[in-house]
C-alpha cells in the first residue's frame, strides 16, 4: 500500500519511477491475497482468469466511453458511466497484468516445487 501512494506522490502519468511502484504495489496486494495457496492449479487458475479478463476490462471500458458519447450529455448519467469507464480500465492497465505476473511465477514456482519435492 505504501508503493501505491508513493506512486501517487511521484505521480504516473509519463513517469516510468511512479508505473514502475504502482505496478509493484498492486503486485504485492495480489501476493498478500494469494499467499497461502500451495498448489499450482490455483496459481493456474489466476493466471486463466487474468488472461480473460483483460480484454472483457478493456472491452467494458469501451463500451461505457461509446455510452457517454450517446447519452447526450446529462450530467448525472455521464459521470456514473465516466466513474464505470475508469473502473475498468484502471482494472486493465493494473490487476490483470498482476494477476497474470503472479499467477505464472508463483504457479511456475509451486509446479517445480511439487514435481521435485
Amino acid at each position: 500500500m505504501i508503493l501505491l501512494v508513493l506512486a501517487i506522490l511521484i505521480g504516473i502519468a509519463d513517469n516510468p519511477p511512479g508505473i514502475v511502484l504502482s505496478y509493484t504495489g498492486v503486485c504485492f496486494i495480489t501476493v498478500a491475497f494469494v499467499h497461502h495457496w500451495r498448489e499450482a492449479s490455483a496459481y493456474g487458475t489466476l493466471l486463466a482468469i487474468s488472461v480473460v479478463s483483460f480484454p472483457v476490462f478493456v472491452l467494458l471500458h469501451n463500451i461505457f466511453k461509446i455510452l457517454i458519447e450517446k447519452t447526450g450529455g446529462v450530467p448525472v448519467l455521464d459521470q456514473l458511466l465516466f466513474g464505470f469507464s475508469v473502473i475498468f480500465f484502471l482494472a486493465a492497465v493494473f490487476i490483470s497484468p498482476a494477476g497474470i505476473v503472479i499467477g505464472a511465477i508463483f504457479g511456475l514456482y509451486y509446479l517445480i516445487c511439487n514435481k521435485l519435492g
